[in-house]
């Protein structure tokens, strides 16, 4: 019977080996899968900028048009009040 408790030099070069080429494959693999990652993350990141640029235009535009309906209003106010002053200027004063 041959004994198997001492592994001969060809044998442990061939175990490194073969471990070696097993920890490249997992790292290549897990190389892989954390490209892919940040590839999906990098258009995940392009298309939520996208969509905020996109938000932020269509905020700007609608603070200008209430910005611009509010000025309207301003003038449409102090037209009224200056009509309001004159009319008020022409009524008799009243008397207790």
């Amino acid at each position: 019977m041959k004994n198997k408790a001492m592994a001969t030099q060809e044998e442990k070069l061939a175990a490194l080996e073969q471990n070696l080429m097993q920890f490249k494959t997992e790292t290549v693999k897990a190389y892989q899968d954390m490209a892919m990652q940040m590839t999906l993350l990098k258009g995940l990141t392009e298309t939520t900028i996208g969509r905020l640029a996109s938000i932020q235009w269509q905020m700007d535009q609608r603070f200008n048009t209430v910005e611009t309906r509010l000025d309207g209003l301003e003038i449409t106010l102090s037209n009224h009040t200056e009509l309001l002053n004159q009319i008020l200027a022409r009524l008799p004063e009243k008397t207790n």
